[in-house]
């Protein structure tokens, strides 16, 4: 018995080796491709100025996104796509697809930064503070010992506060 199953064991591997993938990474030139993009738009600093090479990107990632939703390199390049919006000041979309992603994948290590960033567009970019107070608090609840976690709590202290009054409380602070 046991001289047939170490050649048949063998055997099953060599054939798996041989098998091809039929993962979520069957998909290589798609892959390929996002990566492609994703160099072209990073060597042009500014995705503004190519917006088409941006738009095409977003639709790739987006669609690879949606046909393989648990493949860990879908995700990545689906975030890069909220923060390619980012740059194109589309708020709106950028905050839709880091939400989905956080709430699609809330155990991805990308998750509580997508969550991050769909609070802080809401602050920084929309001025929505109620928004923005919100998408915080649920970061500090859904990830309480994130790094992000110290800088969240001070986002949210001042998140909706006038500019000109943080620099009055800041002159305002004694020296350390």
């Amino acid at each position: 018995m046991k001289k047939l199953l170490l050649p048949t064991i063998g055997c099953l591997l060599l054939l798996e080796a041989c098998a091809p993938n039929w993962g979520p990474r069957k998909d290589q030139a798609t892959l390929q491709k996002l990566d492609s993009l994703a160099a072209r738009l990073a060597e042009a600093s500014d995705a503004n100025r190519d917006q088409e090479l941006a738009e095409t990107f977003v639709a790739e990632a987006t669609r690879f996104y949606e046909r393989h939703p648990e493949d860990s390199l879908a995700v990545e390049h689906f975030f890069r796509a909220g923060e390619v919006y980012r740059g194109l000041k589309e708020y709106g979309k950028a905050i839709e697809l880091f939400g989905r992603l956080w709430r699609e994948n809330p155990r991805h290590p990308k998750a509580p930064v997508a969550l991050f960033l769909q609070a802080f567009t809401f602050d920084t970019s929309l001025q929505d503070s109620t928004l923005a107070r919100h998408y915080y608090r649920n970061f500090l609840e859904k990830y309480p010992d994130h790094p992000l976690g110290a800088q969240v709590r001070q986002l949210l202290e001042v998140a909706g506060t006038d500019p000109a009054e943080l620099v009055r409380r800041a002159r305002e602070q004694p020296e350390q």
